[in-house]
């Protein structure tokens, strides 16, 4: 599921700002993983100034790797909401340089529409 901020445990800040994910005075606004029980295998997230994806090191399992767009890098959001509970909603963001990348959003609690409504404030307010 997506988890605010706010409500994402101390450690997996600790983790994110430990891998370099995310900065020491970067606050996390909206954080998704894939990973069950591995809180940096497979996720995004987004701050008040970028949007953060990253993943375990296909090479080495200790190294996590990331790539971000700051907002104002952004040209445009899409958004196919998932159908069904079981399924996750597609947010589809496009860099300035047309380049696409796709992110996933549990749909489980509504989740999807919240990190959704956040990023696009989010992004509005730094274009």
């Amino acid at each position: 599921a997506a988890v605010a901020g706010g409500k994402l445990p101390a450690r997996v800040v600790a983790l994110l700002r430990d891998n370099s994910v995310v900065e020491a005075d970067e606050p996390v606004v909206y954080y998704y993983s894939a990973g069950l029980f591995d809180h940096l295998a497979n996720g995004h997230l987004i701050t008040e100034r970028r949007v953060v994806w990253f993943w375990r090191d296909e090479e080495n399992e200790d190294a996590v790797a990331h790539y971000w767009l700051d907002y104002g890098q952004i040209e445009d959001i899409r958004v196919v909401w998932a159908e069904s509970l079981l399924d996750d909603t597609l947010i589809t963001i496009v860099a300035a340089d047309n380049d696409e990348t796709e992110i996933y959003v549990s749909s489980d609690e509504r989740g999807d529409r919240k990190y959704h409504k956040q990023l696009m404030k989010l992004w509005r307010e730094h274009r």
